[in-house]
């Protein structure tokens, strides 16, 4: 009988679906010292329980974070998204470039039409 494979990826375990989506967002949060801080990004991909952004102002993690994500317009002149969801900060990834990024859980998600 041939051993089960390893499973060598986290990414194996997720139980909701990510979308790989690059578009603008938005996010604020609260410093160690309360201060309501402001950051600009990209999503690198987005789900219905969490994203992740790259920017180079990370929130640290366990902070909440309030963010908005700016859908582009259809080329058929629809509506304009806006994604806004409130969370924690699961992880920062540092790297030795001008950017950064970082994972959060979606504890609150409203889908709103522009």
């Amino acid at each position: 009988m041939r051993p089960l494979p390893a499973i060598d990826s986290w990414e194996d375990h997720r139980l909701t679906l990510r979308y790989a989506l690059h578009t603008p967002v938005d996010f604020t949060w609260l410093d160690e010292k309360s201060v309501r801080r402001e950051g600009r990004g990209y999503s690198r991909d987005i789900s219905a329980k969490g994203a992740y952004l790259i920017t180079v102002d990370c929130p640290s993690p366990g902070a909440t974070v309030t963010l908005t994500v700016h859908f582009p317009a259809t080329s058929d002149g629809g509506p304009v998204l806006r994604m806004e969801a409130k969370g924690r900060v699961l992880r920062v990834e540092e790297t030795a470039r001008s950017w950064s990024g970082f994972a959060m859980h979606n504890e609150r998600m409203s889908l709103r039409v522009d």
